[in-house]
């Protein structure tokens, strides 16, 4: 742990900015905050596809065509399909939404 010099706050990681500070004194945030709020969804649907090892998305291959992985058990298996399908509706209702906000109605 070290000690932020500018706000004397205990942080894990000093930045070299024009001074070492930390991440709030330096105004550093991190990725996933700079991502809109309406692709957290499909963020977290990637993440789960990729505990899956699928390397394709919601229209390539719907979550119930994913073959389970050698290792992992069936009860875990259907837990994280179930998963992968509510945030691949909710990222589809928000890709709906989108379009209709710029004018294109399905």
């Amino acid at each position: 742990m070290f000690l932020c010099p500018v706000c004397n706050k205990r942080c894990a990681k000093l930045l070299a900015s024009s001074v070492f500070a930390c991440r709030a004194c330096v105004g550093v945030n991190y990725a996933s905050q700079q991502r809109a709020k309406r692709d957290a969804a499909n963020d977290q649907a990637w993440k789960l596809r990729r505990k899956l090892a699928c390397d394709f998305g919601a229209l390539d291959a719907p979550a119930h065509y994913i073959p389970k992985p050698k290792w992992m058990r069936w009860p875990t298996y259907h837990k994280i399909v179930s998963r992968i399908e509510e945030y691949d509706q909710r990222s589809l209702e928000g890709m709906v939404q989108q379009l209709k906000m710029m004018g294109i109605h399905l």
